[in-house]
């Protein structure tokens, strides 16, 4: 079913998936001179945000519904490294996925839990203060349900693909721009394809990879610095419904935070 003709060129998605920020501010306070001259400050250039989520798209079809799995490890004593997982999950519905115009499909939910249309019609569910882990995907299942529009015929469908296992990142978290670096995974399983990317530039390889190299013609475009690494693997299915074919994306995503020199 499954045909690597209908994949598009990869790009960000224009969606965000917005996380939570808490920011602390600390006041002092100290005793000065009236005629002290103010010290000078360097101004700094602040990290680039955290990478959204990558959203595939497909050649045809009227629309993508993703589930994600965005992964962390964490280290638990007696334990070792745990992955963590933050259930997220997004959807957009088109005429043609040439077509800039996203569609009203109504009410969408994956596992029973609402995603939040946006002003632009595309759907995105972000956990909140109730529900911290997000959507519930340990049962490899995602059902989806959309009440559809006088464009988007209503339907209920369960992706059963499961979700790719992505292990943590095993690459250098120093980069150095003048030389080749190989981004890596310890293992990754059950992906159609993956998706290697560092500070947005992309390698798109088939399922099967556990790396990607980076050359040094390629990272000497980005800036030095801090910046983020990401390894994505994905897999899809589509079905139709009343003549309008869906794609249903199942992904697993790793970001690590790396430095370039």
């Amino acid at each position: 079913m499954k045909n690597s003709t209908t994949h598009r060129k990869w790009k960000y998605s224009r969606l965000a998936l917005m996380g939570m920020l808490s920011m602390s501010i600390v006041f002092t306070s100290c005793d000065k001179k009236e005629d002290e001259e103010p010290t000078p400050t360097t101004p700094t250039t602040p990290p680039p945000a955290a990478p959204e989520n990558p959203i595939p798209g497909f050649i045809d079809g009227s629309g993508t519904l993703v589930g994600i799995q965005s992964r962390t490890f964490q280290n638990v004593p007696f334990v070792g490294t745990v992955p963590f997982d933050l259930g997220l999950a997004v959807a957009v519905f088109f005429n043609t996925p040439q077509d800039p115009t996203f569609l009203d499909a109504g009410t969408v939910t994956a596992n029973s839990e609402n995603l939040k249309k946006q002003n632009n019609n595309s759907y995105v569910y972000t956990p909140g203060p109730t529900n911290t882990e997000g959507i519930d995907f340990s049962l490899g299942e995602v059902d989806w349900s959309v009440s559809g529009s006088t464009d988007i015929p209503a339907f209920n469908r369960t992706n059963f693909n499961g979700f790719p296992e992505v292990d943590e990142l095993t690459s250098e978290k120093t980069i150095d721009r003048s030389m080749d670096y190989t981004l890596s995974s310890a293992s990754i399983s059950g992906a159609d394809s993956i998706i290697f990317m560092i500070g947005g530039i992309l390698h798109i390889v088939a399922g099967g990879n556990n790396s990607s190299t980076f050359t040094a013609a390629e990272l000497g475009t980005l800036n030095a610095g801090q910046n983020f690494a990401q390894i994505t693997g994905y897999n899809y299915t589509f079905y139709s419904d009343q003549g309008k074919k869906f794609y249903y994306v199942n992904e697993t995503v790793v970001t690590q935070s790396v430095t370039l020199k």
